[in-house]
């Protein structure tokens, strides 16, 4: 890699160390955020990452490694999801895990979303991507996938500003740490221009933000690898569930909601699928 570029040619490879620590960057960014849209879902988190992984590698397999994308939880799901949760569960915002009768339809709709997206997929092989560039351009695309992540910013909004249960007071230790970590990944995306350290801004400043977590916890004599104020209840339970629900336990009745609430999404992954390829093909094409 050239110290001018700010990134790797197609034909180039990173040494393996490069390789290794931009793995680990990768890994930092995308499991919290596959677990992250389980946990906003109350679904099964163990389920939730092998199924990413077997997607990856499908995605890999199918491509032929030609695309390095990697398949995790999609947001756009939590509000249909979180739709059917509240409609057939009173206790829906305050339970860790949703019903299990739930999530049979949840698991039926979603399969069915997937299904369309895959033959979605056939057409545009058949009859070519211009095809699907006059349904949905990229001025369709790209703000797709903005509003997805603008529409979960209070979620990462309410974990920086936690209330202590114990005390009822703001817990000041997730505030500092997310505005020091938000701040030095932009101070750092923007002030590192070239050669490999560049590459890497967001793991340097998780980084930055777990040695400021250790440091202020040490300081106000709290345990730092505690997981927050409110997890001293026991936390989240990970391993409640089998990885699917049989047909006995499933609660009929809530299915043709979950058919109308999540099906539909598949209209909306599409597109953001196509802004990964998009955003991926101008890197690309545009680096050298």
């Amino acid at each position: 890699m050239e110290k001018n570029k700010l990134g790797y040619l197609p034909d180039e490879r990173p040494s393996f160390w490069h390789a290794i620590i931009f793995a680990v960057q990768q890994f930092l960014v995308m499991l919290p955020a596959t677990v992250l849209a389980a946990m906003l879902m109350k679904f099964n988190i163990p389920t939730a990452i092998f199924s990413s992984g077997v997607a990856t590698l499908v995605f890999l397999l199918v491509t032929k490694g030609k695309i390095p994308l990697y398949y995790g939880s999609s947001f756009s799901y939590i509000p249909a999801v979180s739709i059917v949760g509240a409609s057939f569960m009173t206790n829906w915002q305050t339970t860790n895990l949703i019903d299990k009768s739930l999530l049979g339809p949840i698991q039926i709709a979603i399969m069915l979303s997937g299904l369309i997206s895959i033959f979605v997929g056939f057409v545009v092989k058949k009859f070519g991507r211009n095809k699907i560039d006059e349904i949905l351009p990229p001025v369709v695309t790209g703000p797709v996938a903005a509003i997805i992540g603008l529409s979960l910013a209070g979620n990462a909004i309410s974990g920086v500003f936690e209330i202590n249960t114990r005390s009822n007071m703001l817990n000041i230790i997730p505030m500092i740490v997310g505005i020091v970590t938000t701040l030095s990944i932009v101070t750092l995306t923007i002030v590192l221009k070239k050669g490999f350290i560049s590459q890497i801004p967001i793991l340097i400043g998780m980084g930055i933000g777990t040695f400021t977590h250790i440091i202020i916890a040490l300081i106000m004599q709290e345990n730092p690898f505690a997981f927050g104020a409110n997890m001293q209840d026991g936390g989240i339970k990970l391993l409640n569930w089998t990885i699917f629900t049989t047909f006995s336990e499933m609660n009929l009745s809530a299915l043709p909601t979950a058919l109308l609430a999540i099906v539909p999404i598949a209209l909306v992954t599409i597109p953001e699928s196509t802004a990964h390829v998009y955003q991926l093909d101008l890197y690309v094409n545009n680096l050298a």
